[in-house]
């Protein structure tokens, strides 16, 4: 009889009896049950893949590579690799690429995508330790979709992968904006107007703490712009205050009027557990306006309870830095030992010498000269510098001062010409410089931090809406530069 499992209990009774007779008390029943085997779930099924056509090849730090390579130029490898077929045309898969004596490489494919995908290799190299090196990574900005990114629950997410890709410091960047000022009058009132709610930055604290990745706070002055029909614009603020002098009293009103915004802004980091609190960022008109006025303002920072280090970011342009606003050497030694760490902020590194004209295509070696000289320009100091990376990933991005706005759609920027490649030249620059200094930890350069990382895998989308301009943008998000940088934050 065929038996599909026992549905019932089999009792067997044993009757004992004694030699000789004599009564046996019949033992309870014996129930022996029985298990039905669990059934396994149906497995899932397999995703489906779609061949794609790339060509590799080994990008030398001497060739000044144009957005798309010839054979004339390189080597090229052609190859067929399988990725996860994209849901949709706005959707994206992620192709990878690995191959022995290189770093891998990775680059976010969709359907959209003409190939064959040209990919240049990195040759693997042997890594200097960097002892207590920061590898950091700054999200866009507060202002703009910060809140449906939060909403949406896309925080969790981004934190995971900036540990996973080798971060260990996660920042969060901020600008009071202009509510209202008057230079004749000598008043200034700033506001946060995009400061999202406490709770916001209190959260990001315990994302952070809960991996095992620092936290740091960044603050700055952002005049305002027409996007947020403010009444103050970048190029109207500079006219207003071209022609004061640096002991102008307006200046008193202005630092005055910023010492509040950070004092509040220090006692919410302290609460997060920030451990680093960067005080402005591109600030730099403000450098020559006397030691004594900064002071102030890291005394407001500390009045507020924070105990963590205080750093200060100064832009980088055409070979210059805003330290080197201050002339004197001595007066501009003692206004970087103010602080404890300072940053230069790389958003287009290559600056023309000798009277050059630059073109758009310039080789990693000019990349790592430039940029060693920035650092040189300031190393007497002997104060720990970082290094902020804010480069797009469109192929003037090294030469020009091209700022892409992400909110907008990449179709607003047809006079740009995307470059993944040459913005990750710019990461493996710098890594490179790292590098060379020694394990030991005696090397001036503390740390990286990466500008603008998109809350998503798709450089493509936000989170509801397609085509905004994180493609083109500073973000690194699945792009090669993010391969780059990931193998550089592990080995190190």
């Amino acid at each position: 009889m065929k038996k599909q499992g026992w549905l019932s209990v089999v009792a067997i009774t044993l009757a004992l009896t004694g030699c000789g007779g004599g009564d046996s008390a019949s033992p309870a029943p014996v129930q022996l049950p029985t298990t039905i085997a669990p059934v396994a779930p149906p497995a899932p099924a397999a995703p489906q893949t779609t061949s794609v056509n790339i060509q590799t090849y080994e990008r030398s730090p001497t060739v000044a590579y144009p957005a798309s390579v010839t054979s004339a130029i390189a080597s090229l490898t052609q190859e067929t690799v399988n990725v996860e077929t994209p849901k949709s045309a706005g959707e994206y898969s992620q192709l990878s690429v690995t191959k022995v004596g290189y770093q891998p490489s990775w680059y976010p494919y969709t359907a959209q995508d003409s190939t064959p995908i040209q990919i240049g290799l990195y040759k693997a190299d042997t890594i200097n330790k960097q002892p207590n090196f920061a590898k950091g990574i700054i999200p866009h900005d507060a202002g703009g979709w910060l809140m449906d990114y939060y909403n949406g629950g896309y925080f969790p997410t981004t934190f995971d992968r900036i540990k996973n890709i080798g971060g260990n410091n996660v920042v969060y960047a901020d600008s009071a904006i202009i509510k209202t000022m008057d230079i004749d009058a000598k008043s200034v009132v700033l506001t946060g107007k995009y400061f999202p709610p406490d709770q916001v930055i209190l959260d990001m604290g315990n994302l952070a703490r809960s991996r095992g990745i620092d936290f740091t706070v960044m603050i700055g002055i952002y005049p305002g712009d027409a996007l947020g029909n403010d009444s103050w614009t970048v190029p109207k603020f500079y006219s207003a205050i071209g022609g004061l002098s640096d002991n102008d009293p307006f200046w008193d009103a202005w630092f005055n009027a910023y010492k509040p915004i950070l004092a509040e802004r220090a006692a919410l980091a302290q609460r997060a557990g920030a451990t680093k609190f960067v005080l402005g960022f591109n600030l730099d008109y403000m450098v020559t306006k006397g030691n004594s006025r900064w002071v102030e303002l890291i005394q407001a920072v500390r009045s507020a309870g924070f105990t963590g280090k205080i750093s200060y970011f100064s832009g980088t342009s055409a070979g210059s830095n805003g330290f080197l606003n201050i002339p004197d050497v001595n007066k501009r030694t003692a206004f970087i030992k103010l602080f404890d760490e300072v940053g230069l902020n790389l958003y287009n590194p290559i600056f023309a010498e000798n009277g050059e004209t630059l073109s758009a295509a310039q080789p990693r070696a000019r990349i790592i000269k430039n940029v060693k000289a920035l650092i040189a320009s300031i190393s007497s100091a002997r104060v720990p510098i970082f290094l902020m990376i804010g480069t797009p990933s469109v192929h003037s991005g090294l030469i020009s001062n091209d700022y892409i706005e992400s909110g907008l759609k990449c179709s607003e920027f047809n006079n740009k010409t995307r470059d993944y490649q040459s913005q990750a030249d710019i990461y493996q620059s710098v890594a490179e410089i790292v590098n060379e200094q020694s394990s030991d930890g005696s090397g001036i350069v503390k740390g990286i931090f990466s500008w603008g990382y998109h809350y998503l895998d798709n450089p493509r989308k936000k989170d509801v809406v397609n085509d905004t301009c994180y493609d083109f943008s500073a973000s690194i998000r699945n792009k090669p530069a993010e391969a780059v940088l990931s193998y550089w934050f592990k080995g190190w």
